[in-house]
């Protein structure tokens, strides 16, 4: 016996700018902490003359690896 469940397209347009909300500061958050990563690295090849970092990689997670 299937049910049938009544969709509310207002909430589900709710739900989806939440979370169109949340990846942007997720993603420019992400994007500062590589910038303050930047200015340091530049900073430790201009004051020390060697860079201690050799390489730094950053990945935004999708919501649903998010969710689990």
């Amino acid at each position: 016996m299937e049910v049938a469940i009544p969709i509310d397209f207002e909430q589900m347009k709710e739900v989806k700018t939440e979370l169109t909300r949340f990846m942007m500061s997720y993603k420019f958050a992400l994007h500062e902490v590589m910038t303050k990563i930047d200015i340091l690295k530049e900073e430790f090849q201009y004051v020390h003359d060697y860079n201690p970092i050799e390489h730094v990689k950053s990945r935004l997670k999708s919501p649903e690896s998010i969710l689990k």
